[in-house]
């Protein structure tokens, strides 16, 4: 953190039950901040695994649309 040396100042000009609840904010914000991210990381591999089946689904889908076309037949 770049402010620390205000926390330097601060912790002998304010109470210990307010010093503890600073504390507890940064602390707080930090690890919301951190399942934040995680959750998105979760969620792009998701996404990444559904369009990788998408694509496969595609690529099936055009060799079968090229057999339909080779035989006449199901026209798209």
């Amino acid at each position: 953190m770049k402010y620390t040396s205000i926390f330097y100042k601060l912790r002998g000009k304010l109470p210990g039950q307010m010093l503890r609840e600073i504390n507890f904010a940064i602390h707080l914000s930090i690890h919301v901040f951190c399942m934040v991210l995680k959750y998105m990381l979760i969620l792009s591999l998701l996404i990444d695994k559904l369009m990788k089946l998408i694509n496969k689904l595609l690529r099936i889908l055009q060799c079968v649309r090229e057999l339909y076309k080779t035989y006449n037949r199901l026209h798209y």
